[in-house]
């Protein structure tokens, strides 16, 4: 009986509110959950591991994307941070949820997860942090602690705006620890959106490694070129 009021609710609204894929603007089913329609989300390619080649002198030992940064996901992660289509965070959560199943050497000896932050600004500007959204989905579903253990001090420039040179730059001393005692001899994973030069999540591992962490690995929803 409830499932039937809420879907007939639903569709009541999608007559005057219709609801539209984010990737491909099709009209969505009022039963969708995801905001996405299946055909593009069997479009979404899947991630790898950063190749090892690419992680000399990084701070973090590992990191995996759970997709590649194109097509329709780009289009969905544009939407969640720029938009406020904040409920798109769901299937980017399953995306990443699905990928780690099937890779459970992210998660091995885990036992702290935290994401990289938003500059105070920022967080004002959006109301919201999908890095946020994205490890607490993740922790409930492996029942990881989640921590909020960093702080971003600077307000920098935006990583896509600049040149792979400079990126490796922007962030220099742009994040701190929280509690420095709160990731003291753990292994963490550490979760972003996308990952491109690794530079951000490497000065996040440095912080984090300086603070006593054991370990840090990285995860992210997607891998850019």
């Amino acid at each position: 009986m409830k499932r039937s009021i809420v879907l007939a609710a639903k569709s009541f609204i999608n007559v005057f509110f219709p609801l539209h894929c984010a990737s491909c603007r099709t009209p969505l089913d009022p039963e969708n959950i995801y905001g996405v329609c299946p055909t593009c989300i069997e479009k979404i390619k899947p991630g790898e591991a950063f190749p090892q080649k690419d992680l000399a002198g990084a701070y973090f030992t590992k990191a995996y994307s759970a997709s590649v940064y194109e097509g329709v996901i780009k289009n969905i992660i544009h939407q969640l941070k720029y938009k406020n289509r904040l409920g798109l965070s769901r299937i980017c959560s399953d995306i990443m949820v699905e990928f780690a199943r099937k890779s459970p050497e992210i998660f091995d000896g885990i036992s702290l997860v935290t994401f990289v932050p938003l500059h105070s600004k920022r967080q004002k500007q959006r109301n919201f942090n999908q890095s946020k959204a994205l490890a607490d989905g993740l922790s409930g579903q492996f029942g990881v602690r989640l921590e909020d253990t960093l702080d971003k001090r600077l307000s920098t420039k935006y990583q896509n705006e600049l040149t792979r040179k400079e990126r490796l730059t922007n962030l220099k001393g742009a994040f701190s620890a929280k509690n420095r005692s709160s990731v003291s001899g753990l292994k963490v994973l550490l979760v972003d959106d996308v990952i491109t030069t690794g530079s951000t999540l490497d000065e996040c591992s440095r912080v984090l490694m300086t603070s006593g962490a054991k370990e840090v690995r990285c995860f992210t929803l997607a891998k850019g070129a």
